[in-house]
């Protein structure tokens, strides 16, 4: 571990980067919007940083969500540009889309969140600032949509 920067990073680093990789499938995009998730929440809560460097653990699940939050929101905002600009230039090719990928933005967080991070419905509504039938339908969803193409091959064969 380097030394130059907080313990902290080195635990949600990868976690973080695994999230946002499964909104947005493209490496540069997602090692810039995990910098930029880490710069942002670093700056606006040193008082919340301190207390992690005292190993406060319910700080470090405040600053996780925090986390999570805000690489959901630029993820967002992000994907938003990105997918404008493929499909303008005709850079999406629909049927090579995989179930995951079909998934709405929203989908694949919550299923994402639930499944890969084993994270409650309460922690998922403060990422993505949904209230619980919202988070629980698009739960019900992505599943749904995952898990009907399968039936349907399972009744054909």
């Amino acid at each position: 571990m380097d030394d130059s920067y907080p313990a902290w990073i080195d635990y949600y680093c990868p976690k973080l980067y695994s999230f946002v990789f499964a909104l947005l499938p493209d490496e540069l995009q997602s090692k810039q919007l995990v910098i930029d998730s880490f710069s942002k929440i670093i700056m606006e809560n040193q008082d919340l940083i301190s207390s992690i460097e005292e190993e406060e653990s319910s700080s470090k699940k405040q600053l996780m969500l925090l986390l999570f939050s805000q690489a959901f929101k630029l993820a967002k905002k992000r994907a938003y540009q990105l997918e404008g600009l493929l499909v303008d230039n005709d850079l999406i090719d629909e049927s090579n889309r995989t179930f995951y990928e079909s998934l709405n933005f929203e989908q694949r967080a919550v299923l994402f969140l639930s499944m890969q991070m084993n994270f409650s419905i309460e922690n998922i509504m403060e990422i993505i600032r949904k209230k619980r039938f919202e988070v629980v339908e698009l739960l019900h969803l992505s599943r749904n949509k995952l898990v009907a193409p399968i039936e349907h091959q399972q009744r054909v064969v």
